[in-house]
């Protein structure tokens, strides 16, 4: 849609199940629905995102499955959530549909465009909540995929914000634990809460 020439998770997503064989299950935290990637979705490739919704593009509202992988949306309001609700909600998320994947890599779609100020998208979020995110990652990667995980750079239009994000998810995948522990599940959006209980419940 103009904004990209290629998709880079989707390409190194095929480039490894052509050389190793393999599921593969892309984390997209990004502002925006990741909507190419989304597409690109099944013959062993799973999809889990989190996005302000109705925002730019004005997809990711349902889940759904296509064939044996999952295509797992979690909008949230553009008004933003708290950064103990975005948090909470990964914590929860990556886990449950990690253990229905059961991926042999992850890759993330790291675009830190969800921080509270960012100039393009700006959920309310801690710029802080980026060690948390790193941590379910590096442990859900480390349960399912001997630890094999690659981020690939998204959003992010604050300079600052950007760089604090980055050098927290590289300490903490070098084994730093952040500061905080579990967020409480209470504070993800209930209507969200709801629509992910039904949708990975029922297979």
């Amino acid at each position: 849609m103009g904004f990209c020439l290629f998709n880079n998770v989707a390409v190194a997503a095929r480039a490894f199940q052509a050389g190793f064989g393999g599921r593969v299950l892309v984390v997209d935290f990004d502002y925006h629905h990741g909507n190419g990637t989304e597409a690109v979705a099944g013959d062993g490739l799973s999809y889990v995102s989190t996005h302000a919704y109705p925002a730019y593009p004005g997809t990711g509202a349902q889940s759904y499955r296509r064939s044996d992988d999952l295509i797992v949306n979690a909008p949230v309001p553009v008004a933003g959530i708290s950064t103990e609700g975005f948090v909470a909600l990964w914590q929860y998320l990556l886990p449950t549909v990690a253990r229905i994947v059961r991926p042999d890599l992850l890759i993330v779609s790291a675009g830190f465009d969800y921080v509270a100020g960012d100039s393009v998208g700006d959920l309310g979020v801690d710029v802080d909540a980026a060690a948390p995110l790193a941590a379910v990652i590096r442990d859900v990667a480390a349960e399912h995929c001997g630890g094999s995980v690659a981020y690939v750079l998204e959003g992010g239009y604050g300079i600052a914000a950007l760089t604090r994000s980055i050098a927290a998810v590289a300490a903490v995948s070098d084994g730093a634990q952040p500061k905080s522990g579990t967020a409480d599940p209470s504070a993800i959006p209930a209507d969200v809460s709801q629509a992910l209980h039904i949708f990975l419940r029922s297979g």
